[in-house]
């Protein structure tokens, strides 16, 4: 934190009792920032761009560039539901004593992410699953629209990070305390057992949690349902390893030429697209053998008929002649035959020119069968040459476990968890909210946090939890463009409309009493000194 401090141009300046002899006077001269990298200073309120931290004056007469003090700063911080009073006092006693702002709010990241939910700018960012269609394609998404307003201020979130998942229903951005359910799995469960199942099966990646993670978010997906799931577990137990249409390998970086993975096909997949490859390009070869014998047949015929139109017009010639030479007499006999062969040789030679021709035309041009083999052989180079480059990396070959990883999501009992999956803590949540609320609630899902960008994983959640509630309630599932930052923007603009409201209320009463809620959930140091706490985002029942 207090490198975030140093980043963000804010010094930090410890506050103790002894230093400060008015804390109030402290805070009546301060003026809180209003959030998206804006602070107000504590002199003159005048606001200005946080600029990093400079250590003087470069030199040459420059002007430091100055910096925030923490005694003019507020902090806005996202917690999560059932989170421990000690670690909470504790975090409270950071900030206020070691880092010195006078404000600190806490608010639960569900509550923030609804609160980008009812607002028209982030409605903007989401995409509404529509009856978990998937389009064609291995991890498509679904075909997606934008959510409309019901005007309920219901959201109920769901939001699967990295250590665990949670289940909160929020009215008015406010959580229902006593329907926020937890689910112990997120996308460090699934990383850890596909290390297990990697370690087991090739080589110890036990402590190569950053490589199997990338692998994870690389190639794994969900399938759309639990019967397709133990269809393809009882298909991969007759095929082949290597042969499954899904096998891939994970290749992984040699930190020498290259620092991330890649994904390439497995090698039986590989072995039979190279033999797809011959095939086709010996059926191109046998058709074009086709065409150049069909065009020799086509030539020879051209030829024959020439040659007996030219027959045909010498015996015409032959005729006429004689004719003449009866007239003409004996005597010119003779002289009419040596005309002839002199005119026969002079054919002979022309032939003979032609043939030259056509002989130098074939030797300086490449005929197509020669310019094909040519094209065949560099492509089976460049082929080997590729193979031999790609055996030479290691890789971590993944088949079933691309799929069966994240199962663990919709399915606990399979790492031996006595919890429902992902649809069934919906339900759970849902029936334990008031009567009234819980159309609301089916009808506004949220999804946020890292595991929503799992391919499969928002169409299987909406399927199933279709399967699963009541047929008189209809179920609508969003999820934004970003999952992983749609929290972080709801806190930024909470910050904003706070820092607004302490100013001037707004026109609309219901979105004053929301805000009036947020300001709740900020302390500044003097009622933490009398022991004083924030509420986080929660509903009192």
């Amino acid at each position: 934190w207090r490198r975030i401090c140093d980043l963000e141009g804010i010094r930090a300046q410890p506050l103790h009792a002894d230093d400060v002899a008015d804390l109030s006077a402290v805070w009546a001269a301060t003026t809180l920032g209003s959030g998206g990298g804006k602070k107000r200073g504590a002199g003159g309120g005048s606001s200005r761009a946080a600029t990093p931290a400079m250590g003087g004056a470069a030199g040459g007469g420059e002007v430091p560039v100055p910096t925030l003090s923490s005694m003019g700063c507020q902090v806005l911080l996202l917690t999560q539901p059932f989170t421990p009073r000690s670690i909470s006092d504790r975090v409270d006693e950071v900030w206020f004593r070691d880092l010195g702002f006078v404000r600190v709010g806490k608010i639960l990241g569900q509550c923030a992410a609804s609160a980008r939910y009812v607002d028209p700018e982030g409605r903007g960012e989401l995409r509404l699953v529509n009856g978990g269609v998937i389009s064609e394609g291995e991890g498509a998404e679904a075909q997606i629209s934008h959510p409309d307003d019901d005007e309920t201020e219901c959201c109920l979130v769901v939001d699967s990070g990295f250590s665990l998942t949670h289940v909160v229903p929020t009215y008015q951005c406010q959580a229902v305390s006593r329907a926020i359910r937890r689910l112990n799995i997120g996308g460090r469960a699934i990383t850890n057992l596909l290390k297990e199942w990697v370690s087991y099966r090739q080589w110890n990646m036990m402590d190569e949690t950053a490589l199997v993670n990338e692998a994870k978010e690389a190639l794994c997906y969900v399938l759309p349902s639990s019967g397709q799931y133990d269809a393809e577990m009882a298909e991969a137990r007759k095929t082949k390893a290597g042969y499954r249409e899904y096998d891939r390998e994970f290749v992984l970086p040699d930190f020498a030429e290259t620092f991330t993975g890649s994904v390439r096909l497995a090698s039986g997949l590989r072995k039979r697209l190279d033999q797809k490859e011959r095939e086709k390009e010996r059926r191109e070869r046998k058709e074009l053998k086709k065409r150049q014998k069909q065009k020799e047949r086509e030539k020879e015929e051209a030829e024959r008929k020439e040659k007996a139109d030219e027959g045909e017009s010498k015996d015409d010639e032959n005729a006429k002649r004689g004719k003449k030479k009866k007239k003409d007499g004996k005597r010119k006999m003779g002289t009419e035959n040596a005309n002839k062969e002199e005119d026969a040789d002079d054919d002979d030679n022309a032939v003979g020119d032609n043939d030259n021709n056509d002989d130098e035309v074939d030797s300086d041009e490449e005929t197509d069968e020669q310019r094909l083999k040519r094209i065949q052989r560099m492509k089976e180079e460049e082929r080997r040459r590729r193979e031999l480059e790609e055996e030479s990396r290691q890789a971590l070959a993944l088949s079933v476990e691309r799929f069966a990883a994240p199962e663990i999501l919709f399915r606990p009992d399979d790492v031996g968890l006595d919890q429902g999956g992902i649809a069934e803590t919906i339900v759970q949540s849902v029936e334990a909210c008031p009567d009234y609320l819980r159309a609301a609630m089916y009808q506004n899902v949220l999804i946020t946090g890292g595991n929503a960008r799992i391919p499969g994983f928002t169409q299987r959640l909406e399927s199933e939890l279709r399967s699963l509630a009541p047929s008189q309630y209809a179920v609508r599932v969003c999820v934004p463009q970003d999952p992983v930052t749609y929290a972080w923007k709801g806190a930024q603009k909470i910050s904003q409309q706070v820092s607004i409201s302490a100013v001037s209320a707004g026109p609309n009463p219901s979105k004053n009493e929301t805000i009036a809620a947020f300001r709740k959930c900020f302390v500044d140091r003097i009622q933490w000194e009398a022991g004083a706490t924030g509420n986080n985002g929660t509903e009192d029942d």
